[in-house]
């Protein structure tokens, strides 16, 4: 009986690792694959190309915004989610900031990635696993986008079937052009902030809705 016992235990810990082992389904990920779908091209960044600088970029999505609202009570429960932020491939961290300015000063949210597989990586936010991702360029019709494609975690089949409900992603590497700004780049997080304010000031007909009556912020750096 003991030894029937014995056997049963060792069957059940062999499905569990099976289990374990087919909860991912990530396809293999390697350096300059790429995927064409109509004129969109995706292709997978090599490490060289962002893991040597720091990179500014913009993001947004429901998911993460509640993730962060759970153990942040002070963030409304249907605010903008639109942030921007400051990748670090030293530490593998996303530091970031929100947007709209009715969204109270609160400690900068820092999202942490882990390399789950070659070149997938899996981003938590204080230990809550959200996404998996993957860094990868976009080209269409030769106007290029670095972005981190983010993927529901396990469910990676095809470069290119982006999960549309968050999205991290920048022009180019280091070469973020502003529509908005006199220096007309984007080079740190309050740049990028204000890049996204002038625009929706300008969008306001009403001058009393706007941020500045003239979208016209202090500072000399912006018009």
């Amino acid at each position: 009986m003991k030894r029937v016992k014995i056997l049963l235990f060792i069957l059940i810990c062999i499905s569990c690792s099976a289990n374990s082992r087919g909860e991912s389904n990530n396809i293999s990920i390697v350096e300059g694959q790429t995927e064409k779908i109509g004129n969109m091209i995706y292709k997978v960044l090599s490490k060289k190309e962002y893991m040597n600088n720091k990179v500014i970029l913009t993001g947004g999505g429901r998911d993460i915004y509640e993730a962060i609202r759970r153990k942040n009570s002070k963030l409304k429960e249907k605010g903008r989610t639109i942030f921007c932020g400051e990748f670090n491939p030293q530490d593998l961290t996303i530091r970031i900031h929100y947007v709209a300015k009715e969204i109270p000063e609160i400690k900068t949210p820092t999202l942490q990635l882990k390399e789950s597989s070659p070149n997938i990586y899996t981003i938590y936010y204080e230990n809550e696993a959200l996404f998996d991702g993957i860094f990868q360029e976009t080209d269409e019709f030769g106007d290029k986008f670095w972005q981190i494609g983010i993927f529901p975690i396990g469910k990676i089949l095809q470069i290119s079937k982006i999960d549309g409900r968050f999205g991290i992603k920048t022009n180019k590497l280091f070469d973020v052009q502003s529509i908005a700004l006199r220096k007309k780049k984007i080079e740190t997080i309050q740049d990028c902030i204000m890049d996204f304010r002038i625009q929706w000031c300008g969008e306001q007909p009403d001058p009393k809705d706007r941020e500045w009556e003239n979208c016209d912020p202090p500072g000399n750096e912006y018009p």
